[in-house]
């Protein structure tokens, strides 16, 4: 879970404009936890209180089979929106790809290359005036990334509104998880079945789902962040 909580603002900054960035990030979170809410729901019914081999295996089939969907559908995904970079934040992102990409022809061909309108382009040059190869090696790169992320790390622990949020977002996902993980328990003193149980998960999970789905577009619009 801690894997796939961030790909939904993540996807959102490099494929959505601002306008509409909000409404995609509640888009990816509310399929998220339908996804939940159906394990929910499908669990207790496809595995009886006994439980046996056969069923436990069927259950696995299913979950299986849920995951693919996503795996196919992000190799057909292209790598880049067709539309251009639809964000400060990914434009910014590629032109360090384009950057390292550059670096990395300079350093491997004869020929110095350079970018005509974000297209990599060699040009050519006397073969006798050449540019020593420069390229940075793995930790170079990483040791950049590492300063960078701590850097605004660092400035989201000094902005209250950023740190009022990390706290409002911990209680809700943790108090949430924590809910529906121990919910059988906490409802077996009054005798409701596992499919009982799956049933009042899923419902919780659903209507929070759609709800959200709402504020998301209300945000979008009103901007009353």
């Amino acid at each position: 879970i801690v894997c796939i909580l961030p790909i939904p603002p993540l996807l959102a900054a490099e494929w959505f404009p601002d306008s509409s960035r909000t409404m995609a990030t509640t888009t990816c979170s509310v399929l998220d936890n339908i996804g939940v809410a159906l394990g929910m729901l499908l669990s207790p019914l496809i595995i009886s209180d006994e439980g046996s081999k056969k069923t436990f295996t069927a259950l696995y089939l299913v979950h299986m089979a849920f995951a693919v969907i996503p795996v196919v559908g992000s190799l057909l995904l292209p790598e880049r929106p067709p539309c251009g970079p639809p964000s400060a934040s990914a434009k910014h992102k590629w032109d360090l790809e384009e950057e390292k990409k550059l670096k990395k022809v300079n350093a491997a061909g004869t020929r110095p290359a350079t970018t005509i309108g974000g297209v990599l382009n060699r040009t050519d040059v006397d073969d006798d005036v050449q540019e020593e190869p420069s390229s940075p090696t793995f930790l170079d790169d990483a040791t950049q990334e590492a300063t960078m992320l701590l850097d605004e790390c660092k400035k989201c622990v000094k902005s209250l509104p950023t740190v009022l949020l990390f706290m409002a977002s911990g209680a809700t996902i943790g108090i949430g998880w924590a809910t529906m993980a121990l919910l059988a328990q906490m409802l077996d003193p009054f005798s409701f079945t596992s499919q009982t149980c799956g049933i009042i998960g899923f419902v919780s999970i659903s209507v929070g789902a759609l709800v959200s789905v709402g504020v998301g577009t209300f945000v979008d619009r009103k901007r009353m962040y």
